[in-house]
Order: structure tokens, then C-alpha cells, then sequence
């Protein structure tokens, strides 16, 4: 059951930050609570400088008085909404990030690039994202160059099929779940002192590269 607040904004009476306030209020009560909106309307706050206008120092210092939330938690709303709510963000399909991830989800994605957003998928947990993120950060870059046509009729041979693959060749296998790869990188990596290693969203697979 959510906790009621009591603290009201009749305080701030009918200005632009009461009305907000007086919103969120009622978001933060419903039965159903939408933490989007409530994200919505805290960074819309920000946004306009209501609460600068309203002599706080800053939007969290009016979200601490009213409605008992952490700086924290301020700052990963109004960080979330810009860059998944206000920057229209899509996947493959043309669907919407805001739609399609919850703001857990949209939490740990704030430190991916563009590039990195395309290899993380609705089904993945807040975990698989936080893992895969940081695998990426120790291990490298997804390699989105990696030819997904190699046996379409080329007579020049693909980094696989080399004369010495002691030397230089790149080793691939292919998972269906991403938990699993985000084992056997982990695994790889222990067991190899971080030798560089790249996974690649390959249409339902993930393919990991060994270098």
C-alpha cells in the first residue's frame, strides 16, 4: 500500500508549483501509481524553473520539502525523462523507449550510448542491463561491423577462415539468451585477464567474438 503524504501545497496556493505539486500528490496516491508520470511532472518542474522561481534553491529542495524525495531520486527522474521521454528514442521496430522499458530499465540505460541502446532489448531485467553494460565497459565496444552476409557468395575470406588461425583468427558463438552470454563473457574474461571480447545483437541471437 502506497504511503499517503500529508504535506499539501496550500502553501504555495494556486501558482504554477502548487498545481504541480498538488498533481504529483495525487499520482503518488493513486492505488496504481505511474512512476513515469510522476518522473513527467518532476522533471517538467525543472524544466520550466518553477520551483528556482518559487525561492528554492533548487527543484530537490522543493521535492524534499514536499514530497519527502532524495536528491537522488530527483536527479534520476529528471535525467531519465531528457533522455528517454523528451529525446524521442526508438528501436528497430520504430517503438518507443519510454513506451516499451520501465524506468528501472531506463535507469541503468542512461549510461549506454545510442549504439550500446540498440543491443538492449524490453525483455532483458534491470540485472541483464547493469551486467551487459559492464561487461561492455571492461571487454569493449559492441563490433557493429561485423559482416552478417559472410557466406553470401564472396570469394574473399571472412576473419574466420585465415591461414594461420593461431594468429589471427576471431572465434564466434551464438546464444539465444542474453543471460547466458552474460555468463560465459564473465567467465571468459576471468579465465583469459581480460582479453578484449564483443558481443553483437545478430537478429534473435547474440553472437559473442573472441579475439
Amino acid at each position: 500500500m502506497n504511503e499517503i503524504i500529508l504535506t499539501g501545497s496550500t502553501e504555495l496556493g494556486k501558482s504554477v508549483l502548487g498545481r504541480a505539486t498538488e498533481k504529483i500528490i495525487k499520482l503518488i496516491n493513486t492505488q496504481i501509481r505511474d512512476e513515469k508520470q510522476i518522473a513527467v511532472a518532476v522533471a517538467e518542474v525543472d524544466r520550466t524553473g518553477a520551483a528556482v522561481d518559487a525561492g528554492f534553491k533548487t527543484t530537490a529542495a522543493w521535492a524534499a520539502e514536499y514530497l519527502n524525495f532524495s536528491k537522488s531520486k530527483v536527479s534520476r527522474y529528471i535525467s531519465i525523462t531528457a533522455r528517454f521521454k523528451w529525446t524521442k528514442v526508438t528501436d528497430e521496430q520504430g517503438r518507443d523507449y519510454w513506451d516499451i522499458f520501465t524506468l528501472g530499465q531506463m535507469q541503468e540505460m542512461l549510461k549506454a550510448t545510442d549504439e550500446q541502446l540498440m543491443q538492449i532489448t524490453p525483455d532483458m531485467t534491470v540485472k541483464d542491463i547493469r551486467e551487459y553494460l559492464s561487461f561492455i565497459d571492461v571487454g569493449g565496444e559492441p563490433d557493429e561491423t561485423v559482416d552478417e552476409t559472410a557466406d553470401g557468395g564472396s570469394d574473399e575470406p571472412d576473419e574466420m577462415e585465415t591461414a594461420d588461425d593461431s594468429v589471427s583468427a576471431k572465434f564466434v558463438d551464438e546464444y539465444d539468451d542474453i543471460t547466458v552470454v552474460l555468463s560465459v563473457v564473465k567467465q571468459y574474461l576471468l579465465i583469459n585477464d581480460g582479453t578484449p571480447v564483443s558481443v553483437v545483437r545478430a537478429g534473435n541471437k547474440f553472437r559473442v567474438i573472441y579475439d
